[in-house]
């Protein structure tokens, strides 16, 4: 969990490792029930500790079972949603289009939230995206606000695309 333990938290790792045991047929290998291989086991016992952080190599190297080292790991990290929610709400509620210098990272820190929140299991609608974009800008900018209004997006990255060919003409 990545590397498997990430030390910033900012995103579950195990959904890249995950991803990348079922795209080599080895997903099987991790969930109650599989019938892998000694040599499938093999392979995602490999990828899992290859890519566990240096600091916790040593309390697993014994494990030998990919799904016991998925389970113990999963046991250890997964109270981080708990502390990742609250965090993403907060900063989701407190992120202003105005406080950025540049519309793309003001793109990156909502694509960063959004996807911490989604992970805890709170969608953020393309709409509530384009509404918190629009709703943040600068008093200075009512005219331009309403004006991407009337543009109706109903995308974000519509709605982004938009404002960096405006940045950039400005």
């Amino acid at each position: 969990m990545a590397r498997l333990a990430n030390r910033d938290y900012g995103l579950h790792p195990s959904v890249d490792a995950k991803a990348y045991l079922k795209s080599l047929s080895l997903d099987h290998t991790i969930v109650k029930g599989g019938t892998p291989t000694p040599l499938e086991q093999a392979k995602a016992l490999v990828y899992l500790k290859h890519h566990i952080h240096e600091e916790l190599k040593s309390e697993y190297i014994l494990v030998e079972d990919p799904k016991e080292l998925w389970d113990n790991l999963k046991d250890r990290f997964e109270h981080l949603q708990r502390i990742i929610a609250p965090r993403a709400q907060h900063e989701w509620s407190v992120l202003r289009f105005q406080d950025f210098t540049s519309v793309c990272e003001y793109n990156s820190a909502v694509l960063r939230i959004t996807s911490q929140l989604k992970l805890c299991g709170e969608s953020v609608s393309e709409q509530a995206m384009i509404e918190k974009t629009l709703s943040t800008m600068h008093v200075n900018n009512v005219v331009q606000q309403e004006q991407y209004r009337e543009r109706r997006c109903q995308k974000f990255c519509d709605l982004i695309a938009i404002l960096l060919v405006a940045e950039q003409n400005n």
